[in-house]
């Protein structure tokens, strides 16, 4: 067994685990981040915009360790049904990011407090319980990948 084959997978699962911390953390903090003063509301924008940044640098890390885990992969039929299956959540969760980073945006462009309160309540009570459960069932998927590799 190569130290490749230890190392990659649990920089994955790591990776995993530190993405959906964070989806976590920004879910139950939701409360606090919804308020009606301006100023309050740029910092929470500043800080949200900072766990954005670091949910997609755990994106990056999660693609290329999975790209990197394929090379080590023997010809296992289930390996690779698994793989393509953590793959297509992996473009579920990366279309939603997208769309929460354009909402998000948009926020931060806006001015209005009802609007970024709405947009916000969009992002935090819908969109990261979709990624927190799509993630979740990623991170099954690693570690059945995990223990076939």
């Amino acid at each position: 067994m190569q130290i490749n084959q230890v190392i990659l997978p649990f920089i994955h699962i790591i990776a995993g685990v530190c993405f959906v911390g964070l989806h976590l953390s920004l879910r139950i903090n939701a409360k606090f981040y919804l308020q009606d003063n301006k100023e309050y509301l740029k910092k929470v924008l500043e800080h949200i915009k900072i766990q954005f940044y670091s949910i997609i640098i755990l994106m990056i890390i999660l693609a290329l360790s999975a790209i990197f885990m394929f090379d080590y992969a023997v010809k296992n039929p289930i390996f690779h049904s698994l793989a393509f299956t953590q793959w297509l959540l992996y473009a579920f969760i990366g279309l939603n990011l997208a769309y929460m980073y354009y909402q998000f945006l948009a926020c931060y462009k806006n001015k209005e407090t009802l609007f970024i309160n709405e947009k916000l309540t969009l992002i935090l009570y819908y969109f990261v319980p979709l990624n927190l459960l799509v993630s979740c069932i990623g991170i099954l998927f690693a570690l059945i990948i995990s223990v076939i590799i």
